[in-house]
Protein backbone atom coordinates (compact mmCIF):
# COMPACT_ATOMS: atom_id res chain seq x y z
CA UNK A 1 0.00 0.00 0.00
CA UNK A 2 1.55 3.85 -0.89
CA UNK A 3 4.11 2.43 -2.64
CA UNK A 4 5.83 4.15 -5.98
CA UNK A 5 7.83 2.23 -8.24
CA UNK A 6 9.90 3.88 -11.37
CA UNK A 7 11.51 2.45 -14.17
CA UNK A 8 14.29 4.39 -15.31
CA UNK A 9 15.76 3.05 -18.81
CA UNK A 10 19.65 4.26 -18.93
CA UNK A 11 21.81 2.90 -22.05
CA UNK A 12 24.57 1.42 -19.94
CA UNK A 13 26.05 2.11 -16.17
CA UNK A 14 28.17 5.02 -17.33
CA UNK A 15 24.52 7.36 -18.75
CA UNK A 16 23.18 6.15 -15.21
CA UNK A 17 25.97 7.52 -13.30
CA UNK A 18 25.76 10.78 -15.69
CA UNK A 19 22.27 11.21 -15.18
CA UNK A 20 22.64 10.70 -11.24
CA UNK A 21 25.28 13.17 -10.99
CA UNK A 22 23.86 15.85 -13.21
CA UNK A 23 20.63 15.54 -11.16
CA UNK A 24 22.78 16.55 -7.41
CA UNK A 25 23.23 19.65 -8.98
CA UNK A 26 20.01 20.11 -10.11
CA UNK A 27 18.51 22.75 -8.00
CA UNK A 28 15.18 23.23 -9.31
CA UNK A 29 14.54 19.02 -9.19
CA UNK A 30 15.97 19.00 -5.95
CA UNK A 31 13.42 21.90 -4.58
CA UNK A 32 10.65 20.49 -6.21
CA UNK A 33 10.64 17.15 -6.01
CA UNK A 34 13.55 15.35 -3.74
CA UNK A 35 13.26 17.55 -0.61
CA UNK A 36 9.14 17.94 -0.18
CA UNK A 37 9.34 14.10 -1.04
CA UNK A 38 12.05 13.34 1.35
CA UNK A 39 10.08 13.49 4.45
CA UNK A 40 6.98 11.08 2.62
CA UNK A 41 9.89 8.44 2.14
CA UNK A 42 10.10 5.59 4.28
CA UNK A 43 12.53 3.58 2.69
CA UNK A 44 14.50 3.15 -1.12
CA UNK A 45 14.73 0.44 -2.43
CA UNK A 46 17.13 -0.13 -5.98
CA UNK A 47 17.39 -2.43 -8.13
CA UNK A 48 19.49 -2.69 -11.46
CA UNK A 49 17.97 -4.85 -14.08
CA UNK A 50 18.29 -6.02 -17.53
CA UNK A 51 16.18 -7.01 -20.22
CA UNK A 52 16.70 -10.62 -21.35
CA UNK A 53 18.43 -10.69 -25.04
CA UNK A 54 15.35 -12.46 -26.58
CA UNK A 55 12.40 -10.48 -25.04
CA UNK A 56 11.48 -6.92 -27.14
CA UNK A 57 9.75 -4.65 -24.28
CA UNK A 58 6.82 -3.43 -26.31
CA UNK A 59 4.65 -0.46 -25.90
CA UNK A 60 1.44 -1.38 -24.88
CA UNK A 61 -1.30 -0.48 -26.86
CA UNK A 62 -3.30 2.17 -24.85
CA UNK A 63 -2.72 3.49 -21.02
CA UNK A 64 -3.91 0.81 -18.20
CA UNK A 65 -3.25 -1.24 -15.30
CA UNK A 66 0.01 -2.73 -14.81
CA UNK A 67 1.60 -5.77 -12.69
CA UNK A 68 4.69 -6.32 -11.94
CA UNK A 69 5.56 -9.81 -10.57
CA UNK A 70 9.27 -10.30 -9.11
CA UNK A 71 10.12 -13.61 -8.42
CA UNK A 72 13.39 -14.15 -6.06
CA UNK A 73 15.47 -17.70 -6.49
CA UNK A 74 18.42 -18.94 -4.62
CA UNK A 75 21.45 -18.29 -6.72
CA UNK A 76 23.05 -20.90 -8.71
CA UNK A 77 19.73 -22.83 -8.72
CA UNK A 78 17.76 -21.95 -11.80
CA UNK A 79 18.01 -20.14 -14.97
CA UNK A 80 15.49 -18.02 -17.14
CA UNK A 81 14.65 -20.00 -19.68
CA UNK A 82 11.40 -18.59 -20.96
CA UNK A 83 8.59 -15.85 -20.07
CA UNK A 84 4.81 -16.47 -21.91
CA UNK A 85 2.00 -14.70 -22.48
CA UNK A 86 -1.53 -16.45 -23.21
CA UNK A 87 -3.07 -15.77 -26.74
CA UNK A 88 -5.48 -18.48 -26.44
CA UNK A 89 -6.84 -20.57 -23.87
CA UNK A 90 -7.12 -19.18 -20.35
CA UNK A 91 -6.28 -15.18 -20.89
CA UNK A 92 -4.66 -13.21 -19.47
CA UNK A 93 -1.80 -15.61 -17.55
CA UNK A 94 2.03 -15.02 -17.62
CA UNK A 95 4.47 -18.17 -17.22
CA UNK A 96 7.84 -18.46 -16.59
CA UNK A 97 10.17 -21.16 -17.41
CA UNK A 98 13.04 -21.56 -15.19
CA UNK A 99 15.63 -24.74 -15.44
CA UNK A 100 17.14 -26.08 -12.24
CA UNK A 101 20.39 -27.66 -11.93
CA UNK A 102 19.64 -29.28 -9.09
CA UNK A 103 16.58 -29.55 -6.22
CA UNK A 104 17.97 -27.20 -2.66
Amino acid sequence: MNKVFHIWKYDNFAHRAEVRKALTKDKEWQEQFLIPNLALTDKQEFEITYLVPWCKLEKPPREGVYELATFQMKPGYSKLVGVFHTEYGALNRGTVVLFFDEIA
